[in-house]
């Protein structure tokens, strides 16, 4: 099965989780995945190239897919800093961070 948004949104509901934040670095690497609010820590796991995309085939890689959308592998791209933030409230995808300089930036996905 493949995970879209709204199937992480109803997983997040299930573990009775306010929010998720998937933090990642300037080397493409996910270095940490938190629920919230337990603190609980899971491990990540990269999502899959397949069909021209990155496609999610669990949970843990459903939530660190936006990442790999934004900065395809990272690949060319500036140093980057950030996390991902699934509010499970409000049913919102948010990326934050710093990029090169650092230059702080806050967009919804």
């Amino acid at each position: 099965m493949e995970w879209d948004r709204a199937a992480v949104f109803e997983e997040l509901r299930r573990r009775e989780c306010t929010s998720a934040e998937v933090y990642f670095n300037d080397e493409g690497e996910i270095e940490r995945v938190v629920l919230l609010p337990s603190g609980a820590d899971i491990e990540p796991e990269y999502p899959l190239w397949r069909d021209g995309g990155y496609k999610a085939l669990n949970f843990p890689q459903a939530l660190c897919l936006p990442v790999d959308e934004e900065y395809q592998g990272f690949d060319g791209v500036p140093d980057v800093n950030g996390m991902v933030i699934w509010d499970a409230l409000k049913k919102t995808v948010r990326l934050e961070g710093e990029e090169e300089q650092p230059v702080p930036f806050k967009r919804e996905l």
